[in-house]
């Protein structure tokens, strides 16, 4: 397994999971990165897809905005692949 490292986590969440719809712009990249830690340690501590997505639909409840299961699941896909060097 590889060593996921914040930048490629904070650049997934963006770009992968984004609940705001905010990756449009670039000003804010930085809209997700109190987020990143807890993915991180999360990845680099093996947890299962399923559960960054549950951990993701947390995060979008405290956001005030949801998207879909299957939405969480892709955005969790990608997050896994880091570990996998995809």
């Amino acid at each position: 397994m590889q060593v996921v490292t914040y930048g490629a986590v904070r650049d997934a969440l963006f770009y992968s999971w984004d609940p705001i719809g905010v990756s449009h712009n670039e000003n804010l990249h930085d809209e997700y990165d109190s987020y990143v830690p807890e993915i991180l340690r999360m990845l680099n501590s093996g947890a299962s897809s399923e559960s960054i997505a549950e951990r993701l639909a947390d995060f979008e409840r405290k956001l005030f905005c949801e998207t879909s299961q299957e939405h969480r699941r892709r955005a969790a896909a990608v997050l896994i692949g880091l570990c996998r060097g995809h």
